[in-house]
């Protein structure tokens, strides 16, 4: 029976059923994903301590690639070029030096995935990604503040 054919409650039905199939076998896919996202992470620790390594999860699922990233603490000699780099930047008011600065930093702590085909199929996906990683990145060697007043 053609769809169009259909009354309109009808139609609608057909469609939300199409789109929960689709939203299980996505879910499924997702899932094995994780898996394998969390395996990958687990070595990680393994080799570079608990607190070496973090984990920023992808707001939505690109079919095909990893649930997350994940980034290794920076080294202090790493995170002196990124300040450095930064600095300069901002002297010269130089936004696309900052910007340089930022992504060479995000993608020297980047651990995971580790193969660049992938980091460019999610780079294509989350064009932010380098940014997000490179503000975690630094996150991860300052100290934060406590706030005054939680109670």
């Amino acid at each position: 029976m053609d769809e169009k054919t259909l009354s309109p409650r009808e139609r609608i039905e057909a469609v939300e059923k199409r789109r929960a199939e689709r939203k299980v076998e996505l879910a499924k896919e997702r899932e094995a994903q994780e898996a394998t996202d969390l395996e990958a992470i687990d070595a990680l620790e393994m080799e570079h301590g608990a607190g070496g390594v973090a984990r920023l999860d992808l707001e939505r699922f690109a079919k095909g690639l990893p649930t997350c990233v994940a980034l290794r603490t920076p080294d202090p000699a790493q995170y002196k070029r990124f300040v450095d780099q930064v600095g300069k930047a901002v002297e010269k008011n130089n936004q696309g030096a900052r910007r340089d600065a930022q992504d060479l930093f995000a993608k020297s702590c980047w651990a995971y995935p580790a193969e660049q085909e992938a980091r460019d199929r999610m780079l294509e996906q989350f064009p932010g990604l380098l940014v997000s990683i490179a503000i975690r990145a630094a996150q991860l060697v300052e100290a934060k503040a406590a706030e005054e007043g939680k109670g």
